[in-house]
This record gives structure tokens, C-alpha cells and sequence, in this order.
């Protein structure tokens, strides 16, 4: 109700809420699929509890994702950075002290799945940062753009001046616009070469290394947060049993390469 609002500026939870208990009858007569649920963090609107609970217990979700805001180095201040680093913490401990075994948070998930990773899909996943994948979107008018989401950046990232009528394939992946933003999403940023979890982390995502003037070679202005939560998930997958022999293989810089 604070920030889905709709044009007469009304709240819009109970009816998103209604829809989403739509979606379950519909799950419960075999037409869909668990209903998912997404959410954007907000230190400010509820402790990590409260809303854990709120979304399992009472709503019942069971796939969830947690979404740091699309803050970059022009919006983020520090205090504000380490209200979500107190916020996921708190958020991590209630997720691996969870009971149930169908509850998935897929933001923890993917950092538990990059550490614990076994050499051979660290490998392939190695190779997939290596080769650069062209990701780009097709507006409604044919505009060919970036990922959208670096629009929260800079709008004149998005001005390619490409559009399906008039460019080919070969155009778009020999843009110089898109290879420089491609090269920046598969690079790490100079600050994050020493850091033990460069190699998991991988700096953040792009659109939160941005600056001003200087682009994206920054680290992300969630690092402090995304620290934090590597070192406990780690701390968590040895204590559970993991070596530190494979836990210092994954985290190195140079993983072991399979053919």
C-alpha cells in the first residue's frame, strides 16, 4: 500500500492478495503451478520475521525471492546499505533455521548453490562467464535495447538506434554499445579483485556497480551485504560437512577446468 499504489493513489495488497488466492485454488485444482512470490526488500517496512512469516505461514508461498532495490552508487548511502546488510542477515538466519523442507529463498539459494558447487559445475559455469552471452531486448516498437533493467542507471543506455525493421542479427551483436555493456557484466571490477568471494560474487549485479561518469567498474553498493551472507553461507556448508579443501578450490580464482 506504500509503494503499489494505483492512479487514484489507492493501495493495491488486498487485491493483489485476492488474486494470489485465485492462483492457489487454481494450484489446488491441478491448473497451475505453485503460485511464486517476489519481494523488494524494504528495512523500513517490516522486520525479516514479521514478513517470513507473513508470506509462508499466512499466505502460504513457498517459492520465494527476496530483490535488493535497483540502487546504484548515484542513490545508495552507506547508512541505508547497512540497513539492508542488518536486514538480509537477519532475513539468512530465519531461512536456515526454517523447519520445512519445501521453502526455497532463491536469492540465498543461488549464492548457497555458487559456493557449494561441485568442481565440475564450477567448471561449466566457469566457461559460461568466459564466453560472453549477448543479452539484449526488443521493445514493442522493435527497438532493440540492453537488458532493461540498466534503464534504473542511465535512459540513454537503452538508445542503441537499432530496430528490428531496419537492423540484422549481425548488427546488434557487433554493436559497440552492447559490447562494452556485455564486457562489463562478464568483468569484475578492479576493487573486487582481492576480495576472497570475487570468484562466487562476481562484484553483484551491474546494475548496482554503477557510477556517474565512471560506469560500472565499482563494486556493488550491496557488497557489504553480499560479504556478509557469503561468509555465514560458507561458514553454514562446512559446518554441514563440506572440506575446506573444496570450499577454498571453489572460491579460488583459477577453478580446475573440465574438458
Amino acid at each position: 500500500d506504500i509503494n503499489r499504489i494505483d492512479k487514484r493513489h489507492r493501495g493495491t495488497y488486498d487485491r493483489t492478495i485476492a488474486g494470489a488466492k485465485k492462483l492457489f485454488d487454481s494450484y489446488q485444482a491441478g491448473r497451475l503451478a505453485r503460485p511464486g512470490l517476489l519481494c523488494v526488500v524494504n528495512p523500513d517496512l517490516a522486520e525479516p520475521e514479521v514478513l517470513y512469516r507473513h508470506f509462508v505461514d499466512e499466505l502460504g508461498f513457498r517459492n520465494i525471492d527476496f530483490l535488493l532495490p535497483d540502487e546504484n552508487h548515484d542513490t545508495m548511502t552507506t547508512e541505508r546499505a547497512h540497513a539492508f546488510t542488518t536486514f538480509m542477515s537477519a532475513l539468512l538466519k530465519r531461512y536456515t533455521s526454517e523447519t520445512r523442507k519445501d521453502v526455497q529463498i532463491r536469492f540465498f539459494e543461488k549464492i548457497i548453490n555458487a559456493t557449494t558447487m561441485a568442481s565440475f559445475f564450477a567448471s561449466v559455469l566457469h566457461r559460461y562467464h568466459a564466453q560472453r552471452d549477448v543479452v539484449f531486448t526488443v521493445s514493442s516498437k522493435g527497438d532493440i535495447a540492453p537488458d532493461d533493467i540498466l534503464r534504473t542507471c542511465d535512459p540513454q543506455m537503452m538508445r542503441l538506434d537499432l530496430n528490428v525493421a531496419t537492423a540484422s542479427l549481425k548488427d546488434v551483436l557487433l554493436s559497440p554499445g552492447l559490447a562494452k555493456l556485455n564486457d562489463d557484466h562478464y568483468s569484475i571490477p578492479n576493487s573486487c579483485s582481492t576480495c576472497e568471494w570475487a570468484n562466487v560474487c562476481r562484484g553483484g549485479d551491474l546494475y548496482h556497480r554503477y557510477k556517474t561518469g565512471s560506469g560500472f567498474n565499482h563494486s556493488s553498493v550491496y557488497c557489504e551485504t553480499l560479504k556478509v551472507l557469503h561468509a555465514r553461507i560458507a561458514e553454514i556448508a562446512h559446518r554441514s560437512g563440506m572440506p575446506l579443501e573444496k570450499l577454498e578450490e571453489r572460491l579460488s580464482a583459477s577453478p580446475r577446468v573440465f574438458v
